[in-house]
């Protein structure tokens, strides 16, 4: 069962991830109805997710991600003030329920587990109208099941959002490279060390050698040679490349 969920994790997303489980949920508790709403942050507010297959055929499901209050909910969230799975095989008869929405199917009984990250309860994972009661064997497996696939949607919110670090990273290397090499001056980018790692296309036009050649030198390299409004030549510790990183500091160097 768990192998399965890894193996088609591959090929879908946070939301299919829930989905599958959650209907592999439904379909071994024997049961009708099913949903997992993830707990905001704030603790006071619950996100209304996914619902299992069966659900949407029967019910009215609310919009995905809408808020919804903690404190508007019905006893399925008693394992969230509770701390620990709850079962209600008589929801008629329990006192504190409150009324279903418009649209949604008529709830006979109900199994609810909190998912647990650390000692933060930050989901829950509900299945309903099971034709016979509930037992503490439902509940262990919902929890188990839960574990495993819990695991499953954070290494898919790790994969998601590196692949996010990396289109912004790319996107930005992009910029970078676009505004280096069309600068109208030129840069010339070194290591602490004075090794030259970079160099722009201006920066060849004024030097009046090739990036390749330029890439070989050293920044403080008898190469160069620089010469003073005066005709005289510069000293290498004159240089303001070579001034600034030996001080680590900003060199500011105008002949007038």
């Amino acid at each position: 069962m768990v192998l399965d969920l890894y193996k088609k994790s591959d090929n879908t997303d946070i939301d299919g991830v829930i989905a599958q489980s959650l209907n592999r949920a439904v379909e071994l508790t024997k049961s009708e109805i099913g949903f997992f709403h993830f707990i905001n942050p704030d603790m006071e507010t619950i996100s209304l997710q996914v619902w299992s297959a069966k659900t949407m055929k029967i019910c009215d499901v609310p919009k995905k991600d809408s808020h919804y209050p903690i404190s508007e909910a019905g006893v399925w969230v008693d394992c969230l003030k509770e701390g620990k799975p709850v079962i209600h095989n008589d929801y008629e008869s329990l006192a504190n329920k409150k009324g279903l929405p418009e649209g949604h199917a008529p709830v006979i009984r109900e199994a609810t587990i909190p998912i647990f990250e650390g000692d933060k309860i930050v989901a829950i994972l509900g299945v309903g109208n099971k034709k016979e009661n509930y037992t503490d064997q439902d509940v262990e497996l919902l929890n188990n099941l839960s574990i495993n696939f819990w695991t499953i949607i954070q290494r898919k919110k790790a994969e998601t959002e590196q692949k996010l670090i990396e289109k912004a990273l790319s996107i930005a290397l992009t910029k970078y490279k676009t505004l280096f090499d069309t600068f109208p001056l030129g840069i010339t980018i070194t290591d602490p060390q004075g090794n030259i790692l970079e160099t722009n296309s201006m920066a060849e036009v004024l030097l009046g050698i090739t990036k390749e050649e330029h890439l070989e030198r050293e920044i403080d390299g008898n190469e160069w040679k620089i010469i003073r409004p005066d005709k005289t030549i510069m000293s290498v510790e004159e240089y303001a490349s070579v001034r600034a990183l030996k001080e680590n500091k900003k060199i500011l160097i105008v002949y007038t």
